[in-house]
């Protein structure tokens, strides 16, 4: 008798043990190590183009904000440039308005060369907490437009507009 519970108990710890093992690789897939908990990936033009998007430090309301955008080939994640112009936006849409203009410039190496594919977005300023959209629009050549967003959220949303009109 002893012998049989020693025998299921090793079998309910092989299992649960398995069990963690294909829960915790989920995670790291999940999670993979391109990119940050902060982080961002936005597809377009059916999945050919992605955007890689990540804050420069953490954004906070009422101080500037900063995000990297990597433009990728969707096939094989190569940085390439975007096939238009694009603009990002922020939209708070529970209040019925955004934040002023951002500025996007190319993103520089240590050297002061322009990284393919890599842009800087600057003048990102959330002016009261709530969900905003960081929306990313690009225009391609022929005139056709697409836009994707991600969405963050600070504490204290709602109706204090503070000195923003």
């Amino acid at each position: 008798m002893k012998l049989l519970s020693t025998v299921k108990l090793i079998s309910t710890t092989k299992i649960l043990f398995s069990l963690s093992l294909i829960f915790f690789s989920y995670l790291a897939q999940a999670h993979d190590s391109d990119h940050s908990p902060e982080s961002y990936h936005l597809a377009f033009n059916g999945g050919a183009l992605h955007a890689h998007i990540e804050w420069l430090e953490e954004p906070m309301v009422g101080s500037e904000s900063y995000l990297l955008i990597e433009w990728k080939n969707g096939e094989n994640h190569s940085p390439t440039d975007p096939p238009g112009s694009f603009e990002v936006a922020l939209d708070m849409p529970s209040m019925g308005h955004g934040s002023e203009p951002t500025e996007v410039e190319p993103w520089l190496d240590e050297t002061g060369q322009e990284v393919i594919g890599s842009y800087k977005v600057s003048n990102i300023h959330f002016f009261m907490g709530g969900l905003w959209e960081i929306q990313v629009t690009l225009s391609y050549p022929d005139g056709s437009v697409e836009m994707r967003f991600f969405e963050k959220n600070f504490p204290g949303g709602g109706h204090g507009h503070g000195n923003h009109h």
